[in-house]
């Protein structure tokens, strides 16, 4: 991923590229990435733009405010990472300059910069981020997610969620939560989301809850949220479900724009993986009420149900499917419920929008999540031994 780094300081510009030492980043000082917008000879859509304390004078506002006005009005589409070398031993901080650079960066890179005089200027009405999307997608989405029975990944899938929520001009974000089995260090975590984010927390208060299945407990958590939208009157263009768990380690916040750009029929997007893995939630054209996932078969026969998605495809229609992520018309759902008391509960919920809406539902190839097992086993165990598909399954 090609991006450049810019700002006000040189000094910290150079400082935070040879730490970065990323073959992909490109220096622009800020006088020769002006000119470069204005003369839309600009080719890399995304900067880091390193921030300090000059940046309360009132000169520097100018600047900054002029080279926004210029990218707007020359109609970049471009993503602005806004720095503060201070604080970047944060661990948010840390988080947004991996996912706005596919990168996988550690705390401890960052620890030779100490007392840098630098400050940290933020648009207030996004004060929980330091990213800036131009333009934003002028849409009212709702971003859900699903923490049932582990915490391990969900301060993760909160900062990913909410880097999300910057590529809309409007979102809710709800989460609903099994409060019982969070571990202390979790809670006090969300504490700090609760204060410092606009996150709607919606906690168990079945005291039945605990003895659901899996599936069962996911069907009420959603319909949780469901029923939450619509008490509230949020009426979305969108609704974004995800299973937080480890499968949003590999989602690309930005691979969200690959769906929506899709001139096609849709009702619903489901994710997809390096070897698709959510079977129980799959549902073919071909085979509509099988599920491939309880078939009494040996381990190697099984795999045969497993298929990796060529990159080139077009979205694949299917019955159902989920895989970690769906993204929802949600004009296609209203009135709608899951029911996870016979089998996986998005097969339930998209028989149901099927029959009601008669919705046309994809696996979209470039939505990826990841990483997630494979019959118990690492995906890489059986890469090369799985079948590719194309267009259709």
């Amino acid at each position: 991923m090609n991006f450049i780094i810019s700002g006000f300081n040189q000094e910290y510009i150079k400082l935070f590229s040879k730490i970065l030492n990323n073959k992909n980043g490109k220096i622009l000082f800020l006088s020769d990435l002006q000119k470069k917008i204005i003369k839309k000879t600009l080719k890399r859509n995304k900067i880091i733009f390193i921030l300090n304390s000059s940046l309360c004078d009132l000169q520097n506002k100018k600047l900054l405010n002029s080279l926004l006005f210029n990218i707007k009005n020359k109609k970049y589409k471009l993503s602005i990472l806004y720095l503060d070398l201070n604080k970047i031993n944060n661990q948010n901080i840390l988080f947004n300059i991996n996912e706005f650079l596919n990168t996988n960066y550690q705390i401890e890179l960052f620890n030779q910069i100490k007392n840098i005089d630098s400050g940290f200027y933020i648009n207030k009405k996004n004060k929980h981020n330091n990213l800036q999307i131009i333009p934003k997608l002028n849409l009212n989405v709702v971003i859900s997610g699903v923490c049932i029975d582990n915490d391990e990944h969900l301060i993760y899938g909160l900062n990913k969620l909410l880097y999300l929520s910057i590529f809309f001009m409007k979102t809710t974000i709800i989460i609903y939560i099994n409060e019982n089995n969070l571990s202390e260090n979790i809670l006090n975590d969300l504490e700090f989301f609760k204060k410092n984010h606009q996150i709607i927390f919606i906690f168990v208060e079945n005291n039945d809850f605990n003895k659901y299945n899996l599936y069962q407990k996911n069907a009420y958590a959603r319909n949780s949220l469901l029923d939450y939208i619509q008490k509230n009157n949020i009426v979305p263009k969108y609704l974004i479900m995800f299973d937080i768990n480890q499968a949003l380690q590999e989602f690309k916040c930005d691979s969200i724009l690959e769906p929506l750009n899709e001139n096609i029929n849709w009702s619903v997007f489901g994710g997809n993986s390096k070897i698709y893995y959510d079977i129980s939630a799959l549902r073919t054209i071909d085979f509509p009420y099988i599920d491939y996932s309880i078939l009494d078969l040996e381990k190697n026969e099984k795999l045969k149900y497993y298929f990796k998605i060529d990159p080139d495809s077009k979205p694949i229609r299917v019955y159902s499917c989920f895989n970690g992520i769906a993204i929802y018309k949600y004009k296609h759902i209203i009135g709608c419920s899951y029911n996870g008391n016979e089998n996986n509960e998005h097969v339930s919920f998209h028989y149901n929008i099927k029959k009601i809406y008669d919705a046309n539902i994809f696996i979209h190839p470039k939505l990826l999540v990841g990483p997630q097992k494979i019959l118990g086993d690492s995906m890489d165990i059986h890469f090369k031994d799985i079948k590719i598909i194309k267009d259709r399954l």
